[in-house]
């Protein structure tokens, strides 16, 4: 009878385990689905469903599961899910965001405003509450100490939920890309494990950075730009990297004669207005016509105190006007949507077409060209010309494993991960050794571009940001 008693225990362990499983399962299947179905089906050219499939097989979903799960996402007449942030108050007046994933919008609005009621809080109005956050990822990656099968064993006869295991780690905060295949070539070097801890934007990463102070525990900050390099220099956080760049970048002429000893570059592009051809027969060719009044264009900005694309439109806009970009704000103010506080925010609207024009890189396009077999998205090329973005890479003097650190400097310099990023972070790459792929051919080559030196930012962006609400508000 205790067998049988002992039996009966197991099986109840076991079904509620397996119904725990299901639940999980289910809830990645779906985000796996609509994944595929909002991006590329291939998972390297897909951030989402990379991150999705990852989460799966920690997860310990069968090969099969995922497989059907994208598959999925071929097929016509299933539910449409689409994403949804709410913001708003729970008790004593606390913020709160709200993401979710839906299939009935009208129906999750009521039911988060009821849940809210209920408990003491309230919705919100869009912006309200999210410039309290900063939206991120933490991504962790593990040297296995045993084979996938041991290590499954031993998971699932523990009940565990995953079978993770770690040795000894180190951080880098970055933005949300993923640098899968720079991970890749920089542990096949070290044989160390790096852990990835996604932010936003330069901006974000900067003020992670500031609110954490010698006590961060990342090693290094990739993802940085140079419009807050010199910000971030004087915050005293960052170590001289040490690393010759001599002769081994490709940069615009404007920055040729790299010499900064606190940043390595890694890519480059031009900050542009993206557009759809099949819905925009004919785009403006300057900020004159952008802000016509005899045009209805329906436009999506970021903004510059949380959005790296937003900022740059910032420093464009002063190159271009000097003192006069107050009177540019005032005129581009109507045709404005709104303004998000991050880049995947304002995209994603102009990809369901609630705007015609969006702030985005000159390179966007070749995303979809490449990466989706689309030639319908173009930006479109300025007149008055275009301001440049390098994204850098640097070593924070509080780092636990400084020569680890320096060695991922230099591993992103190789010709093997330089040749992945217009690939993957959709950008030039800034080494010479880099390979740029066909397709980058077809993007706008601008006659004219800007580049503020890095101090002189760091001196009027107060002031410029003040322009910038005040020229908005008018």
């Amino acid at each position: 009878m205790a067998g049988h008693s002992h039996w009966a225990g197991i099986k109840h362990k076991k079904g509620r385990a397996d119904n725990e499983r299901s639940k999980i399962f289910s809830k990645l299947s779906r985000e796996i689905t609509v994944a595929a179905k909002l991006g590329d089906k291939n998972p390297d050219m897909n951030p989402r469903l990379r991150t999705a499939i990852q989460a799966a097989k920690q997860a310990n979903m069968p090969k099969d599961n995922i497989s059907r799960a994208i598959s999925k996402s071929e097929i016509t007449g299933e539910k449409t899910f689409e994403n949804l942030r709410y913001e708003g108050f729970g008790p004593f007046n606390s913020a709160l965001v709200i993401e979710i994933l839906t299939d009935n919008k009208n129906r999750s609005a009521s039911s988060i405003r009821t849940v809210l009621q209920k408990n003491g809080g309230r919705l919100g109005e869009t912006g309200s509450t999210s410039h309290m956050f900063v939206n991120c990822g933490v991504l962790h990656f593990e040297k296995k100490l045993m084979s996938e099968e041991e290590a499954f064993e031993i998971a699932t006869n523990a009940g565990a939920k995953d079978c993770n295991l770690l040795s000894d780690i180190y951080e880098i905060v970055t933005k949300k890309e993923d640098f899968y295949k720079i991970k890749t070539e920089f542990e096949k070097t070290c044989e160390c494990v790096v852990t990835f801890v996604g932010l936003d934007s330069s901006v974000g990463i900067l003020g992670r950075l500031q609110l954490e102070g010698a006590a961060s525990k990342a090693d290094i900050a990739l993802g940085l730009d140079t419009s807050l390099t010199a910000v971030a220099a004087n915050t005293g956080l960052f170590a001289p990297h040490s690393i010759d760049t001599a002769g081994k970048l490709a940069l615009p002429n404007d920055v040729s004669g790299w010499t900064d000893p606190h940043f390595v570059p890694f890519d480059w592009g031009y900050f542009a207005f993206n557009y759809d051809k099949s819905r925009l027969a004919e785009a403006p060719t300057s900020f004159v016509e952008l802000v016509a009044e005899s045009n209805d264009l329906k436009i999506v900005i970021q903004d510059p105190r949380t959005a790296t694309p937003g900022l740059g439109l910032m420093l464009w806009v002063n190159a271009v006007y000097g003192d006069d970009a107050p009177k540019l704000w005032a005129k581009l103010a109507p045709k404005l949507v709104t303004v998000t506080k991050g880049w995947w925010d304002a995209y994603s609207m102009f990809l369901e077409g609630e705007a015609d024009m969006v702030l985005s890189y000159s390179t966007s396009p070749a995303y979809h060209l490449i990466a989706e077999g689309k030639d319908h998205y173009a930006a479109a090329a300025f007149d008055e010309g275009h301001y440049i973005q390098i994204e850098v890479a640097g070593v924070l003097k509080s780092s636990k494993h400084p020569a680890l650190a320096r060695q991922f400097l230099e591993t992103l310099m190789d010709k093997n991960v330089q040749s992945v990023l217009p690939t993957t972070n959709w950008m030039y790459p800034a080494a010479a050794s880099g390979v740029v792929p066909d397709g980058f051919d077809e993007l706008i080559k601008p006659v004219k571009t800007y580049l503020f030196d890095p101090e002189q930012i760091a001196q009027n962006r107060e002031n410029w940001v003040k322009d910038w609400v005040q020229g908005l508000s008018q």
